[in-house]
């Protein structure tokens, strides 16, 4: 039986929110930020959102959402933040019990 590209199974699972946020949240813990910032990138992939799109209603250059959405690139915070609200993903701040003063 042949093999899926990995890609294909992972966009197929993108699909599902409660998998879709595990992820981006698993990235989003990972010590290397790029590491998020490429799991964004195949979250709008899967999802189907054109990235032109995407980088108007974030009001980021084209070339420049391109780039940030790899696995070499550090982007401005506010940057990430405008192309999380473009593809309705908000984002949830929580304290950790055991460190609250």
């Amino acid at each position: 039986m042949p093999m899926k590209p990995f890609n294909e199974l992972l966009y197929k699972d993108l699909q599902d929110n409660e998998f879709a946020l595990a992820y981006l949240q698993g990235a989003l813990e990972d010590e290397n930020p790029q590491v998020f910032f490429a799991a964004l990138g195949h979250f709008i992939e899967a999802r189907g959102f054109n990235k032109t799109d995407v980088a108007k209603k974030a009001a980021v250059a084209r070339p420049k959402l391109y780039k940030m959405l790899t696995e070499e690139s550090n982007p401005q915070f506010l940057n990430i933040y405008k192309i999380l609200a473009a593809v309705g993903i908000h984002i949830k701040l929580e304290l950790d019990s055991d460190k609250s003063a």
